[in-house]
């Protein structure tokens, strides 16, 4: 069985198949690449047995008319990066594959294929086409929120239901609202920075999913990614974080640059335990600030902000969980809220961008208001 690829398609789609390998799977014939050849079509696939993906790429020279092998993920992921540019050609025998390229060669043994799971070719799938770029803006803006907590499967994704885009780990929450017609459906916590940075790749203006019973498809070029249904569902975060008034509010406009160089600069010196940046806004403006207690080292900066009251604010709030939130913003300045839920008392820092499609609770803060 013998076919003929260029190196550079080959790496690419390499590269987008890798999306369904984990590193955390133990089994062994999963960290592999199939390889599936039908007439001069070839289709590299993998899976975790949660997320499979699917990438089909045209080959030249073809000896037979299909076949189908097992090859090392990481050999081949190497061979691929490294050998010279141009044509490539694999000679696959029931338990080895010959792969030549210019003046280099080759032998690598193939796993059995009874042993890996069936993956079938979707087939007549409805696909519905979602824009690409504002797909991007919304969930990067919510998914640094997503927990990766296993105890709390509800939370791990980055959930998408009328139009709003959310993601929480009880500690804060992102969501942005757009309307642009994607179907509802949950992105499993670790497929999300794969799935975006493969969105990035595209030069296409759509791609396209589907929702069905058991999870949901995504088709990016020449990709078809599948994602098994989740085993739980995104709680109702809205009504404990969103929708409490605030009593004793101070509020505040602030360039998102501003401060999160602010940020960057001031936590060279945080707590590495408590990771806790401090807060101080009063008529004058806004300091931040932040003390490694064990070396004594300390850092503060003071930034410009816009805020009319006569109230004084001191906070304490995770460093990296505010500077997630101010960075997801769409807009270059944004809108700080301290106070307290009114019935039980719990500080919280809320963000909201300008054209209000993007907002953030931070829950586990500190706020005296003076």
């Amino acid at each position: 069985m013998k076919f003929t690829v260029d190196r550079k398609v080959l790496l690419d789609t390499l590269n987008k198949a890798s999306f369904a390998l984990s590193p955390k799977v133990i089994n062994e014939t999963l960290k592999t690449f199939v390889f599936e050849l039908e007439n001069n079509v070839l289709t590299v696939s993998t899976t975790d047995t949660v997320t499979t993906a699917q990438v089909t790429t045209e080959v030249f020279d073809a000896e037979t008319s299909s076949f189908r092998a097992i090859l090392p993920s990481d050999k081949m992921l190497s061979i691929a990066r490294t050998a010279h540019d141009g044509e490539m050609t694999f000679d696959i025998a029931p338990r080895k594959a010959v792969i030549t390229s210019k003046s280099s060669e080759w032998v690598l043994n193939l796993f059995d294929a009874s042993q890996y799971p069936n993956i079938t070719a979707p087939k007549e799938v409805p696909w519905k086409p979602v824009s690409r770029n504002p797909f991007i803006e919304a969930v990067t803006a919510v998914m640094s929120a997503a927990s990766f907590d296993a105890s709390s499967p509800g939370l791990c994704m980055v959930n998408i239901s009328s139009g709003y885009y959310r993601a929480s780990d009880r500690a804060r929450m992102h969501q942005y609202q757009s309307d642009f017609g994607v179907p509802d459906l949950s992105i499993p916590s670790f497929s999300v920075k794969p799935l975006i940075a493969i969105l990035k790749t595209s030069s296409s203006a759509e791609f396209f999913v589907v929702r069905g019973k058991n999870g949901f498809m995504a088709k990016v070029d020449n990709l078809i990614l599948t994602v098994a249904g989740l085993s739980a569902e995104f709680p109702d975060v809205t009504s404990a974080l969103l929708k409490p008034t605030l009593v004793n509010t101070v509020e505040v406009t602030v360039d998102v640059n501003d401060l999160t160089q602010a940020i960057k600069r001031t936590r060279v010196t945080v707590d590495s335990v408590t990771k806790l940046l401090n807060i101080k806004v009063t008529p004058q403006g806004m300091s931040v600030s932040t003390k490694e207690p064990v070396s004594n080292s300390r850092a503060i900066e003071t930034v410009e902000i816009g805020y009319a009251g006569k109230e004084s604010v001191d906070a304490n709030v995770n460093v990296s969980h505010l500077y997630d939130a101010l960075n997801s913003s769409p807009t270059t300045t944004v809108t700080m809220t301290f106070g307290k839920k009114e019935r039980t008392k719990l500080p919280s820092v809320r963000i909201f961008s300008t054209d209000e499609s993007y907002n953030a609770v931070i829950s586990q803060t500190r706020i005296d208001i003076l």
